[in-house]
C-alpha cells in the first residue's frame, strides 16, 4: 500500500473566530470509522501534506466534526507548533476530546535564533504582520529523500512567520509550561531523539511536569 492508502479525501471550508473562512480536508476509510482525529500542522505547513484564536478555532472545528460524526471519540493530533496548540487546548478545554497526541511539540525550537525572537517581539508592537524567515533547514524534516524532494517542490510550504505569531507563541509556551500540572486529558507525546528543529529534551521536561 502506498502512502495514500485507500482513504477517501475531500475538502471544504468552515468559519472560525470572527467568521474567518478556514480550509479543511478530511480522509475517510472505506468502512465506518471508529474514532476521529483532528490534525493541526506546524508553522509553514499545510493539511495537504499531512484547520487565544488558534485554540478557539480548534474548538469550533472539534464541535463541527462531533456534530457530523455523533458518538465517535475525537482525538486532537498536532505536529510541531500544532503540537503546542493541541496541548494548550487540552489544558484550556479539558474533556473536549478523548485524548491528545503531540508529535515533536514546539516547546523549544532550536532552529530559531535568539536574534529573530528578539526582533519579532519588537516588531510585534509596531508592525505585527512583519514576516521573517525562521531559518529552519528542510533537510531535518525527514530522512526519506523522496519526502524531502516533495517538500522542496511544494509551493504551499514556507519557512516564514509573522512577528505577532512569534509573540503569541512565546506567551502560549509560557502559559502551557506554567499550567502543565493541571492537565487532565490523556496525552501521548512522540519526539525523535535526533530532532534538530525542536529540542527533544523539552518534550521530556514537559511530560515530567504534567
Amino acid at each position: 500500500m502506498d502512502r495514500e492508502g485507500t482513504m477517501r479525501q475531500s475538502s471544504s471550508e468552515f468559519h472560525g473566530v470572527g467568521g474567518l473562512q478556514l480550509f479543511r480536508s478530511e480522509w475517510l476509510p472505506e468502512g465506518e470509522p471508529k474514532a476521529l482525529v483532528v490534525f493541526i500542522h506546524g508553522v509553514g505547513d499545510h493539511c495537504g501534506r499531512h484547520g487565544n484564536q488558534y485554540r478557539d478555532d480548534l474548538s469550533i472545528y472539534i464541535d463541527l466534526v462531533q456534530e457530523e460524526w455523533t458518538g465517535l471519540p475525537v482525538f486532537a493530533l498536532g505536529f510541531s507548533l500544532g503540537g503546542l496548540i493541541v496541548i494548550e487546548h487540552a489544558l484550556q478545554e479539558p474533556g473536549m476530546t478523548a485524548g491528545t497526541v503531540a508529535l515533536a511539540p514546539a516547546f523549544d525550537p532550536s532552529d530559531v535564533s535568539p536574534f529573530l525572537r528578539s526582533l519579532s517581539r519588537f516588531m510585534s508592537r509596531i508592525w505585527p504582520r512583519f514576516s521573517v524567515n525562521l531559518g529552519m533547514d528542510d533537510k531535518w524534516i525527514a530522512k526519506d529523500q523522496e519526502i524531502l524532494a516533495e517538500i522542496e517542490e511544494d509551493e504551499l510550504l514556507h519557512g516564514k512567520g509573522t512577528a505577532r505569531l512569534a509573540t503569541e507563541y512565546e506567551a502560549a509556551l509560557q502559559w502551557v509550561n506554567e499550567h502543565a500540572m493541571e492537565l487532565q486529558t490523556p496525552l501521548f507525546i512522540l519526539h525523535g531523539s535526533e530532532d534538530h528543529i525542536v529540542v527533544p529534551e523539552s518534550s521530556k521536561q514537559f511530560f515530567d511536569s504534567a
